[in-house]
């Protein structure tokens, strides 16, 4: 009797004891911190790019198969003008938004290996930071190249839009490449810094 007792006393330490460990593991993950690691490693440049490009052929995906169900539904002169901008707010709230507040990462990031935590480097992001950190860098592109095209119909104006939408995404962008903790003006809005993952 006792000997089971005594068992059941050192199974139930040995859970609590795993637990633990479990859940250090789980906070030096969200900090980008190995086992014998002080400091996270940024992000490379390159892991980063690999990470935009994955997510963008994500959306570019979901956004036809989208404007293949909105011309079904509304018809095709309706999809054309509020594709873009509703399969953008869609993607993001439906995709973007909660990978990045419950994982740190999506697709893209997971795939590059690399993770999105708050400044202070002691989580993830809240959904705020998560939908302005979605919105600086995909939604607002988008938006304003579509208002352009809304605003100013011409038969030039699909070009020009674009050009903006790729200016807007290399100015929101740019910073990564000298800014000391290697962020741009989405991840500075939004408090944000990216790291290189951790597989424990």
């Amino acid at each position: 009797m006792n000997d089971s007792r005594s068992k059941r006393r050192k199974d139930s330490k040995s859970k609590k004891a795993e637990l633990q460990i479990r859940k250090l593991k789980a906070q030096r993950r969200r900090k980008g911190l190995g086992p014998n690691q002080e400091e996270a490693e940024l992000a490379s440049y390159l892991r980063r790019l690999f990470a935009f490009m994955v997510d963008q052929l994500i959306y570019i995906f979901f956004f036809f198969f989208y404007l293949i169900i909105l011309s079904v539904i509304l018809g095709k002169d309706i999809a054309s003008n509020i594709g873009s901008i509703t399969s953008v707010v869609i993607f993001g709230f439906i995709y973007f938004i909660p990978s990045l507040r419950k994982y740190g990462q999506t697709f893209g990031c997971k795939k590059a290996g690399i993770v999105v935590i708050d400044s202070s480097g002691e989580k993830y992001l809240s959904f705020s930071s998560s939908t302005i950190r979605w919105f600086t860098s995909i939604c607002l592109p988008v938006l304003v190249s579509w208002l352009l095209i809304v605003i100013i119909p011409s038969e030039n104006m699909l070009l020009v839009s674009s050009a903006i939408y790729i200016l807007i995404t290399l100015v929101t962008y740019a910073p990564i490449l000298r800014t000391p903790y290697r962020q741009g003006i989405h991840d500075m809005i939004s408090r944000s810094i990216v790291i290189k993952d951790i597989k424990f």
